[in-house]
């Protein structure tokens, strides 16, 4: 399990504001996805795919409370 510097300075940027338990949850689940891959830089890939996840899911969270 290895992350290059440069997925590791974009990971950063990307999780920006997120909080403990989001964090929490990317690696998590990014570990899940990650025991079932194969390939060569699998995990950066899925780490990426599972912050753009988070980000919709926070994003539609703060529209849900806006509503209420």
């Amino acid at each position: 399990m290895r992350l290059s510097d440069q997925a590791i300075d974009q990971m950063l940027a990307l999780t920006d504001g997120f909080s403990f338990a989001y964090l929490k949850e990317l690696f998590l689940s990014s570990m899940i996805r990650w025991m079932g891959a194969v390939e060569t830089g699998a995990l950066e890939k899925i780490m990426l795919s599972q912050i753009a996840i988070l980000r919709e899911q926070m994003s539609s969270t703060t529209v849900n409370k806006e509503a209420l």
